[in-house]
């Protein structure tokens, strides 16, 4: 297998035998996004990952969340209360969309992309402080066996926090797409009504 087959194989194996069909299509597209990221460098890698996964914090909340009445959306665009990585990480947990372990996960991929992306342009996976951020990422995956397997496929043709790095990102990517995919939106059948129920409406007297 050559490396640039290696995601889109890793991506497969990572998913049940009897994948329903609408996630074929999805595979394919995470495949061959783990294939550009994988050609970047470090720091590119990270800044670019970092606003997928951002983008689908903000694709999760505002397919969940009730549709906004007016073509601005006064929750989710960039200078809203949830126009930022950061909020959406927070909102996602708290309507309870992620558990606690993904919304640390993001947060510490969050603060990755920032000490990358204001540090100079020869960042490296294996600089301390980055290495530290992606071994805290890991760690709670790694005592599982398909874990190396699925850094061993996606990484192939790397090594250290670098193979790591790339298989995290292609592992809360596709658990992202997956969410964004199978959510339920908000139906709002159950909000309140200002008025009580038992109030009538009267028709206004005649003069």
């Amino acid at each position: 297998m050559n490396a640039p087959e290696a995601p889109k194989q890793a991506i497969a194996a990572a998913k049940p035998e009897k994948t329903p069909s609408p996630y074929a299509a999805m595979n394919e597209q995470i495949a061959k996004f783990v294939g550009e990221y994988r050609k970047e460098s470090d720091r590119a890698c990270v800044i670019l990952c970092a606003a997928k996964i951002d983008y689908l914090c903000g694709q999760i909340l505002a397919k969940f969340l009730l549709p906004n009445a007016s073509g601005q959306d006064d929750l989710l665009d960039t200078d809203r209360a949830l126009g930022t990585f950061s909020a959406r990480i927070h909102a996602s947990y708290r309507l309870g969309l992620i558990d606690a372990e993904f919304a640390r996960a993001l947060h510490l991929f969050r603060r990755l992309r920032n000490s990358f992306a204001h540090e100079v342009s020869d960042s490296t996976f294996d600089h301390g402080p980055h290495r530290d951020r992606i071994q805290e990422l890991v760690r709670p995956l790694s005592t599982h066996a398909s874990y190396g397997d699925f850094k061993n496929k996606i990484g192939k043709d790397k090594s250290g926090p670098a193979a790591d790095f790339y298989a995290i990102a292609a592992i809360i990517i596709v658990r992202l797409e997956r969410l964004l995919h199978d959510l339920k939106p908000l139906s709002g059948v159950s909000a309140v009504a200002m008025l009580p129920p038992g109030w009538k409406i009267e028709s206004p007297q005649k003069a």
